[in-house]
């Protein structure tokens, strides 16, 4: 994939500009100029005038303001505002962080989160969605090894399943089910979608990244024989507010490559893995001719998704000895009608 980033700089997002600035084009007097400029970026003000007194936001921004749950809401908007490049500096990043480990339970998790306030349900009832999604927020904005954050981590891998991902959830003294759009191959009871929510968690770990449970856990996710174009950014447009944010455990119903890439790079993953090389092939030729990668679920995204694609795929080329157990592609054979 041939392309010039400083095409990305003709694109109104000063924080966009920053981060091809500084990880992309290696100018760092121009990246420190544009600094200034990033905390009022259109999508960064609007964000954060929806920011409550208390540092949570109450209602949503784009695509999510039919979702009424603060915790979720607060997760996506501080995902947001990391991908915009803000971390633990940023006083709106710091103050949502601190009143969501206001809302962690002394024994590391989150509760477990319903479409209006907090409520939670059964004391035997839990899902590994409800610690993921905070954490995955509280660690992007790099606060991962944060004390209360390290609870959360251990709370995940008490959940962890004997073969290395995590499973839909447990209610009523048993596994919930897992409906057929969210299995993993080679696991009886691993629900895709809790699993990438983890693996967020730890991706975004400095240390916790390469350990044997995310290596593993990458490792299960990375075997899916069928890849979709129209689903590609597809999470990048929900955490900029372009798709609706909906579903709890349905999360990750959708099978994002560029997602996957994502975490492949940060946990270490290179090329010299073919389910890898396969997903970097399939990336490059989404891209048009002149080099940008059109957004299918926003179009209007397609220098951000064309910034995030460059990224990833140059990392996972320039990564070396990774390891994993290169499972077989394959998918779980599919369950009969019900009726």
């Amino acid at each position: 994939m041939t392309f010039d980033p400083s095409l990305l700089l003709a694109d109104r997002s000063a924080c966009l500009r920053h981060r091809v600035l500084h990880e992309m084009v290696d100018s760092v007097d121009e990246a420190n100029e544009i600094a200034a400029h990033m905390s009022s970026d259109r999508v960064v003000v609007d964000l954060l005038t929806l920011q409550a007194p208390e540092g949570h936001w109450p209602v949503g921004d784009g695509a999510w303001r039919g979702n009424g749950n603060p915790l979720l809401l607060t997760s996506m908007a501080l995902r947001r505002l990391a991908l915009c490049g803000f971390d633990s500096s940023f006083g709106p990043v710091s103050k949502g962080v601190e009143w969501l480990f206001s809302h962690q339970r002394p024994s590391g998790e989150w509760p477990m989160p319903r479409p209006t306030g907090e409520a939670v349900g059964a004391p035997d009832e839990w899902s590994p969605m409800q610690t993921a999604i905070p954490l995955a927020a509280i660690a992007q904005c790099g606060f991962a090894q944060d004390p209360r954050a390290e609870r959360g981590y251990e709370w995940l891998l008490e959940h962890l399943l004997d073969d290395g991902v995590w499973p839909t959830g447990w209610t009523q003294g048993d596994f919930r089910n897992v409906a057929g759009y969210r299995v993993i191959a080679q696991s009886a009871q691993g629900c895709r979608s809790n699993s990438t929510m983890a693996l967020e968690c730890f991706s975004a770990h400095p240390e916790r990244r390469a350990s044997e449970v995310a290596v593993r856990a990458l490792d299960l996710l990375l075997g899916r024989r069928s890849l979709d174009s129209s689903a590609f950014g597809f999470d990048l447009a929900r955490i900029m507010g372009r798709q609706p944010l909906v579903g709890f455990i349905s999360y990750y119903a959708r099978f994002d490559v560029l997602t996957m890439l994502r975490l492949a790079a940060d946990i270490g993953a290179d090329t010299g893995d073919e389910r890898v090389a396969r997903f970097v092939d399939f990336a490059e030729s989404l891209a048009e001719p002149h080099g940008f990668v059109e957004c299918a679920p926003a179009p209007e995204l397609k220098r951000w998704l064309t910034f995030e694609t460059l990224r990833v795929v140059e990392t996972v080329r320039g990564n070396q000895d990774w390891v994993g157990l290169a499972a077989p592609l394959g998918e779980r054979e599919k369950k009969g009608r019900r009726f």
